[in-house]
């Protein structure tokens, strides 16, 4: 996962928190992705939450998990 360019396409910086955030969401599955992303309000509002809401579902949505067989 190319973090760094899907966070410039998304909020034009390189800040990777949120995706890899969903990344890691995406590969464990512990917690719901909407849960994941309602939680952003607590640091962002507007138009950067709603690209960090954006970047947080492109990580979560780019993992593939693979299993040994």
């Amino acid at each position: 996962m190319d973090a760094t360019a899907l966070a410039l396409d998304e909020i034009g910086r390189p800040v990777v928190n949120t995706c890899m955030l969903g990344c890691w969401h995406g590969f464990t599955g512990w917690v719901k992705l909407e849960s994941v992303i309602s939680s952003l309000d607590m640091n962002f509002e507007g138009k950067l939450l709603q690209k960090n809401a954006d970047l947080v579902r492109r990580g979560y949505e780019g993992v593939t998990v693979f299993t040994k067989e």
